[in-house]
């Protein structure tokens, strides 16, 4: 699968942009990335079907530019999937944090390592029809 990775620094300004453009947000930094699905792993504990308990493993990997993989291990909570998950990529390793899951809206980057210490912000995951590949959108800043 062909991959891409862009990073721009955004820079304020009046653009006609929605106010929470990366290009309005002093500082913020874009990364977009490509993933294909791996691996899952569904451990369903009773009652049968998706109940409170069942975790669910991810693993992806991250091709373009800025190689490298992610994991993600979800624990059902009630109705909800609460996730945390690690993008390693070449220059350090992202973590983010889920829940309750909607693909729709974005999650929490909470941390981060090498090029990405101190980072905070916030990605949004796209992916086809099947959920076996897509693009991250990552937004962030130190």
């Amino acid at each position: 699968m062909a991959a891409s990775t862009s990073w721009a620094i955004a820079s304020p300004g009046d653009n006609g942009e929605d106010a929470t453009s990366p290009k309005n947000l002093p500082g913020v930094r874009v990364l977009n990335l490509t993933w294909k699905r791996e691996h899952a792993q569904i451990n369903d504990i009773a009652p049968e079907g998706f109940s409170s308990g069942d975790t669910v493993q991810f693993a992806f990997s991250i091709a373009g530019e800025k190689k490298g993989s992610a994991d993600y291990s979800c624990t059902v909570v009630q109705a909800n999937f609460l996730c945390d998950g690690i993008l390693r990529l070449s220059d350090g390793d992202i973590y983010v944090s889920t829940g309750p899951v909607d693909d729709s809206g974005p999650a929490a980057i909470v941390g981060g390592t090498g090029a990405y210490f101190g980072v905070r912000g916030e990605f949004v995951k796209t992916a086809n029809a099947e959920d076996t590949a897509g693009t991250y959108n990552l937004r962030f800043r130190r």
